[in-house]
């Protein structure tokens, strides 16, 4: 029997198809979110804004603030949250400061992409004046260690039920190895030297969190790799603790972030619900780790539920560069397999769990009024 709604944890991930936001209702009524993407580039159907979310549900504050990684598809929408929301804690990936953040920030500007290290830097400078300012706490975030312990307390009556969130990746080091190789491409200067740094490579240090409300396990990966997975469970000794019910999807269902391995740990002993968000321009998901996916879950859904669709099987994101061109393209070739990230169906997937590992899910269309319920 599930518990009252108002003793759930509740979770709201938003996606667009590009990029992605975990809004996080806890049992107590506090609130979390972990990266923030703003599409405010689309069409009025497909935009799709965190702090409008948050402000049709009254919230004036944040428990905490997570970003995971440096990639635009993940903070570009966070700084509206720090300039309008009291935000208790900060999580970052690993500290980059001085000369560290200089080089990640011209990598940005090596790459042609000027918007996103303006965007970036003024993120984290904000940040950090509020820290300074004693504003905001800021925690730099390692795997293996536990990063919010409370309890919860339903209507002044006693603890309900712990609810644990702890870091699982980045390791310290793939942290060092992302340094280096982001540093190795640059002189004293930090004027390049070779090749720009792989955009991928951000991905190295993205943080990967494990929720726990009583036997409820949440695993929510952002876009942790294989590699930085590997590294962690080297440091796990209870490997069960990642049997879970509930996978946000690592990398927006891209092979580098899901194998057979990891999702037979994830659904050792229960088959999870497993939420995605998918990437269009990247054509993520990939098909083989969808059927990999629901191999090992119990409902796989989507932000974008027409990327699940077979008719969708080959994507062609044609809302940027040159889209004119590449639509009269796939006309010419007769291809009819593509989709715009404005048509997309965009959505907010959410799940509510009690502390028994029992989950509910509903898919919410942007035009819906977001009822506390399901």
């Amino acid at each position: 029997m599930m518990q009252d709604n108002q003793s759930m944890l509740h979770l709201y991930v938003l996606g667009p198809g590009v990029g992605e936001s975990i809004v996080i209702r806890l049992p107590d009524g506090k609130w979390g979110v972990i990266d923030c993407f703003c599409n405010k580039g689309g069409s009025s159907q497909s935009s799709i804004d965190t702090f409008d979310f948050l402000q049709r549900k009254h919230v004036d504050a944040l428990e905490f603030l997570c970003l995971t990684h440096p990639h635009h598809d993940h903070y570009s929408g966070m700084i509206q949250l720090l300039e309008n929301l009291r935000i208790k804690n900060f999580w970052q990936f690993p500290e980059m400061c001085g000369d560290d953040l200089l080089y990640l920030l011209q990598t940005f500007r090596q790459t042609s992409k000027e918007h996103e290290a303006t965007a970036l830097g003024s993120l984290l400078g904000l940040a950090d004046r509020m820290r300074k300012q004693k504003q905001l706490d800021i925690e730099y975030v390692r795997g293996v260690s536990q990063i919010y312990p409370t309890s919860v307390t339903i209507g002044g009556s006693s603890p309900v039920s712990e609810i644990a969130i702890w870091a699982l990746a980045p390791s310290s080091g793939i942290s060092a190895d992302y340094r280096s190789k982001i540093t190795a491409c640059f002189d004293k200067d930090y004027r390049l030297l070779s090749k720009a740094p792989r955009h991928a490579y951000h991905n190295y240090i993205s943080i990967a969190l494990l929720m726990m409300y009583g036997d409820t396990h949440i695993l929510l990966g952002g876009d942790t790799i294989i590699r930085s997975w590997k590294a962690t469970l080297q440091k796990i000794d209870n490997k069960s603790i990642l049997s879970v019910d509930f996978v946000k999807v690592g990398h927006h269902g891209s092979a580098n972030a899901n194998d057979l391995p990891l999702w037979e740990l994830f659904s050792s002993k229960r088959k999870p619900i497993a939420v995605i968000t998918p990437f269009v321009s990247s054509r993520l998901p990939r098909q083989n780790v969808l059927k990999l996916i629901r191999q090992h879950s119990s409902d796989l859904i989507s932000t974008c539920p027409e990327v699940l669709e077979p008719r969708t099987r080959e994507r062609y994101d044609l809302s940027g560069k040159n889209s004119q061109k590449k639509l009269a393209t796939l006309k010419k070739l007769k291809c009819h397999s593509y989709i715009t990230r404005s048509s997309l169906n965009t959505g907010i997937c959410h799940v509510r769990f009690d502390n028994n590992g029992h989950g509910e899910t509903e898919f919410l269309h942007i035009g819906n009024n977001f009822s506390e319920t399901l």
